[in-house]
């Protein structure tokens, strides 16, 4: 009995293994982060992550489904593009304001513009063309 204990447990642990693997390779498809140099300081950002919202060491020891890491990455990244985005804001509010593609519109002329460059066409004299500078500025 003892024997065939000892046997299961082995294979019990040669299947977690295995499946532990299988897992590790589903996650580095999933997350292609955790492959680079930086895989590491990824894994201990995911953990700190998973610590704030409430898992204990324990729960994270014992994760063995690549889904419940995906979601907390995902999470942890959603997080840092909300506390981000005061950022972004600040950023869109300090930048100059752009003018619409198109051609605006010509100014109108009031009706007194109009009369003193009707004038100054019919007379020509100079103190009309002065009166009409005046109105420019």
């Amino acid at each position: 009995q003892q024997r065939l204990a000892q046997q299961q447990q082995a294979e019990q642990q040669a299947s977690l293994q295995n499946h532990l693997r299988q897992e590790s390779e589903k996650l580095v498809s999933l997350i292609p982060e955790l492959a680079t140099p930086q895989g590491d300081a990824v894994r201990k950002q995911i953990r700190d992550y998973a610590k704030s919202v409430g898992w204990t060491d324990q729960e994270l020891s014992s994760v063995y489904d690549s889904r419940a890491v995906v979601s907390l990455y995902k999470a942890m990244k959603y997080e840092q593009l909300q506390k981000s985005k005061p950022e972004l804001t600040k950023k869109l509010q300090s930048a100059p304001k752009m003018m619409r593609s198109g051609t605006s519109a010509p100014p109108t002329k009031s009706s007194q513009d109009k009369q003193v460059m009707q004038r100054l066409r019919e007379t020509g004299k100079v103190t009309d063309a002065a009166k009409a500078f005046e109105r420019f500025f």
